[in-house]
């Protein structure tokens, strides 16, 4: 990949941080108010690298079988959905599963237990939802997984050991016996990466489990 497209990604996701950081301050004791400032940050951000016919928006996701997701910060709609966001309020009247191409969850702090159970049950609630259509086009690269929305968690901060979020996320999925099918893809918190890779999916270097 070319090295200055790098370096303006690096550079987009530094002002991205200084901005989030901001919208904390101005909406200080409000925390609907600083939900609002984060979520236009990153529609804004998405919108930039992708641009119509993708739209970004938020909101419950249904599937075609009338399953239900809780409400998600950021969604981004592939060119195939239909056209359901009001201009007025840049919200959606419907959004279909199937023209999600990813939904994104956006947190303050993972540093509390209660939270990252909150962030971790909304994920789940739209990997519950199943696709008809995938757009692959090999039977041999279909599974389970790849009717699934794929899902990211952003969080401004956490626990000073990283470590201890994971343990935390391990600790929560052994002990409501949640399948990795309903799990977390990617998370991006601080200054950190986790990736939670499975058989079935894209591996990354040969990794599977949650690591970062």
């Amino acid at each position: 990949m070319n090295s200055d497209f790098i370096r303006l990604l690096e550079l987009e996701y530094k002002e991205l941080k200084l901005g989030l950081s901001k919208a904390s301050i101005e909406g200080k004791g409000t925390p609907q108010e600083i939900a609002d400032r984060r979520e236009e940050l990153f529609h804004s951000f998405f919108i930039k690298y992708f641009p119509f016919p993708f739209r970004i928006t938020k909101g419950n996701i249904i599937d075609s079988y009338n399953n239900r997701s809780a409400s998600i910060d950021c969604v981004i709609l592939d060119p195939s959905h239909p056209y359901t966001i009001d201009a007025k309020n840049n919200k959606a009247s419907v959004i279909l599963a199937d023209g999600v191409d990813y939904a994104i969850e956006i947190k303050g702090t993972l540093a509390d237990k209660d939270e990252i159970a909150r962030a971790l049950n909304q994920i789940k609630s739209v990997k519950e939802l199943t696709r008809i259509r995938n757009g692959l086009i090999w039977d041999k690269d279909k599974n389970e997984y790849t009717y699934k929305i794929p899902t990211i968690i952003y969080a401004e901060k956490t626990y000073s050991n990283i470590e201890k979020l994971i343990e935390t996320i391990l600790e929560y999925y052994k002990e409501n016996k949640i399948k990795r099918l309903y799990q977390f893809d990617i998370m991006i918190v601080g200054d950190y990466t986790i990736i939670n890779s499975c058989k079935g999916q894209i591996s990354f270097n040969n990794v599977q489990g949650i690591f970062f």
